[in-house]
């Protein structure tokens, strides 16, 4: 029980600091902390605080942790962290081509009741606003795959 109550307080303390509405350097280490954890939950909260406070500086820490996330996409179940730091990093106005591009042909199978399902649609739907926000020159391609998407929110 250790181990969850110690997950908690992390959270809690990123909720704190994103009810707190200010980014001091200090928050900014308190982030950069939370996104290198390994529980998926507080790597997902660390990346909507930074969206939420405007925290640019830590923008090369979220695009680090996507990269490790991506490495070993089952350490991130439901693909809630992945999910988060591109949304965060739509809101922050990066234009991070190469991540949007992984992040909108990435599929993550996960295990359900009598099958599996894909759990990285929002991640695709999240990474494709990206590349239009950011003026892509090969959105159109890339959009035109998510057409065919089995899941219904990325053909949407």
């Amino acid at each position: 029980m250790g181990k969850r109550s110690s997950v908690d307080a992390r959270l809690e303390a990123l909720i704190r600091l994103k009810e707190s509405g200010t980014l001091s350097p200090e928050g900014s280490d308190a982030i950069r902390a939370g996104l290198r954890e390994k529980a998926h939950l507080v790597i997902a909260k660390a990346a909507e605080v930074a969206a939420d406070l405007h925290a640019k500086d830590v923008t090369p820490d979220l695009v680090a942790t996507f990269e490790r996330l991506m490495t070993n996409p089952s350490a991130d179940k439901g693909c809630q962290a992945l999910t988060a730091i591109a949304a965060a990093l739509q809101k922050l106005g990066a234009s991070e081509a190469d991540l949007y591009l992984r992040g909108i042909r990435h599929v993550q199978m996960e295990g359900t009741w009598g099958g599996s399902s894909d759990a990285a649609g929002k991640l695709r739907c999240e990474c494709a606003a990206g590349l239009v926000r950011m003026g892509y020159s090969d959105v159109v391609w890339e959009l035109a795959r998510l057409l065919a998407d089995p899941d219904r929110e990325c053909r949407a």
